[in-house]
């Protein structure tokens, strides 16, 4: 038997064990990652309508929280039985009512404006105004509406009463939330209208940012776009609804997955779109790298196969040259260059994989990255939620039990704001205390934002803190923080309670201590104490309101 028919009987020998070997693990391997990655994909393309769903149920709760409280309001249901001819007196209540509105709307950056409209006498109530001649404020309060006055007012009178809704699309993102006292004479009855900043909000949340080519819709049960940030929202929708059995669209030639949710709070649905192009770009790249690896390591494996035969094949070829009386032993030496040489690509390629391992390891590590900031937002709305008194409920509070905000005995909240000139000295200051103060929960610290110049510490103790205590938790923090000569801050603090669900009084404790103190000048002064009695006594209405009051009058 010649030399080549023994190298080539060992050759094709290891070549059909790699071929079997690379058509069943290859497959299966790149079946696999291939899903893993498409999965991957879809995962975080639902985390982020999670995302969202939660912050706008987050936002809405406190919006029909609002909006269901008026229905027990005393000044509410005297004014709906007043006839349209007011006396002069009748004002001052309607301005303090408005003013009670605007306390709502300007801690909020959600909710824009809230309207009370009182179908018997055609009075509104606005944050921002009054309006007796209703032609008139209708006309500025809703310019985007189609229809006049008449037609809105018989819509408000027809209406369910009880039932949130919306008149018609808003593409725009600030959706006009209509809701009917549950009152049962439908003439003497009172709408209550919140405008507010649904796009914004969503837009805040920086989503359209990863998927360039993507469209984020939210619509009612009617129908009606809510929010929209591409032109084709509504041909999405179309397509989306004709196919309920399917996670993908074909627009144009534009192929699209879409998953959406519903609110828990509204019969509303977001809906997100994203390119196939755009969602599954880091699984081509997975793809065309696997391909390279897949080849690179079947060519590898070649070259080591032609290598191994020629090692097993030599004693026999020796063996044959020694019977046939060849003497070639000379060109042993080339052939020994030309092994070392496969070595070394092998080598190479090996190293190759390593580092691809290696890729897919820091992958993962950004995975959980991401998994531990997500848990920290959530953290920080549930410290909101707190601040704001919203009911938890058995089921979170399990689920929040290794949060070690609930296992402190004594609560109180610091709530400080920012004062400067300055928006951009605001910006940086708020971005530099979430910094420096939300990584201080072992301290018995929660930080948590409010507004865009406001944040709160709530300070948690086993053991009642006095106010000495307090105010050494409060220069230590001002301390730390290193801001600029434009900024100072000045803390509110409110009385010390003894429930997590109690630390929304003490809150609204802190915002009454700042409401009542100048925020207009830069001094020296760093802490105000809440005052029960000077709260207690304080004027209803202050000189600015009284001029209000006698320039409507008169």
């Amino acid at each position: 038997m010649s030399k080549r028919k023994i190298l080539f009987s060992y050759l094709v020998t290891y070549l059909i064990i790699i071929t079997v070997l690379f058509l069943v693990i290859g497959s299966f391997s790149y079946y696999y990652i291939m899903r893993v990655e498409e999965e991957k994909a879809k995962t975080e393309m639902k985390q982020a309508v999670n995302r969202m769903v939660g912050v706008m149920d987050a936002n809405l709760r406190g919006v029909i929280n609002i909006s269901s409280s008026l229905y027990n309001n005393l000044d509410v249901s005297r004014i709906r039985k007043l006839d349209a001819s007011f006396e002069s007196r009748e004002f001052m209540r309607f301005l303090s009512m408005s003013n009670t509105l605007t306390r709502h709307t300007s801690t909020s950056q959600f909710l824009d404006r809230i309207i009370i409209y009182f179908h018997n006498n055609q009075l509104f109530i606005a944050s921002d105004m009054l309006g007796s001649r209703p032609e008139i404020f209708y006309n500025l309060a809703f310019p985007n509406e189609v229809i006049d006055y008449d037609q809105w007012r018989d819509i408000q009178i027809k209406h369910k009463p009880g039932v949130y809704f919306v008149t018609q699309d808003s593409p725009d993102g600030y959706v006009n939330l209509y809701y009917r006292l549950p009152i049962v004479d439908p003439r003497k009855g009172v709408t209550v209208i919140a405008g507010i900043r649904v796009g914004e909000l969503i837009n805040n949340l920086g989503l359209t940012e990863k998927y360039k080519d993507s469209a984020i819709i939210l619509t009612d049960s009617e129908g009606n776009i809510l929010y929209s940030n591409r032109e084709i929202g509504s041909t999405l929708v179309h397509f989306a609804e004709n196919n309920l059995d399917g996670t993908n669209v074909q627009v144009g030639e534009s192929n699209y997955e879409w998953c959406s949710q519903k609110l828990s709070l509204l019969d509303w649905k977001v809906s997100f779109f994203v390119s196939a192009k755009n969602i599954y770009a880091d699984s081509k790249k997975t793809q065309q790298n696997f391909i390279i690896v897949y080849i690179s390591v079947l060519v590898s494996s070649i070259l080591l196969a032609v290598l191994f035969s020629k090692r097993i094949s030599d004693p026999v070829v020796s063996l044959i040259d020694l019977i046939d009386g060849w003497d070639n032993i000379s060109n042993r030496a080339v052939d020994d260059a030309g092994k070392n040489s496969y070595v070394s690509f092998f080598t190479k390629n090996l190293n190759y994989v390593l580092r691809r391992v290696t890729d897919f390891s820091n992958d993962y590590t950004n995975l959980v990255s991401r998994v531990q900031e997500y848990k920290q937002i959530s953290r920080e709305m549930f410290y909101n939620r707190l601040l704001k008194g919203e009911i938890i409920s058995p089921t979170e509070i399990k689920m929040l039990e290794e949060d070690s905000i609930l296992n402190y005995k004594y609560y109180t909240v610091a709530l400080a704001r920012i004062i400067s000139n300055e928006r951009e000295s605001v910006d940086i200051a708020m971005f530099a205390s979430s910094e420096m103060f939300s990584n201080m929960n072992e301290k018995g610290l929660y930080f948590g934002k409010t507004a865009f110049d406001r944040f709160a510490i709530i300070i948690c103790r086993n053991d009642l803190p006095d106010k000495e205590e307090i105010e050494d938790v409060i220069k230590s923090l001002q301390d730390n923080a290193y801001f600029d000569s434009l900024v100072s801050l000045r803390w509110g603090i409110g009385d010390t309670v003894t429930n997590h669900d109690q630390i929304y009084v003490s809150y609204r404790n802190a915002e009454y201590a700042l409401h009542g103190h100048s925020m207009d000048t830069l001094d020296s002064e760093l802490i105000v104490w809440y005052d029960k009695e000077r709260q207690n006594n304080r004027l209803t209405y202050n000189f600015d309101d009284a001029q209000r009051i006698y320039a409507l009058i008169c």
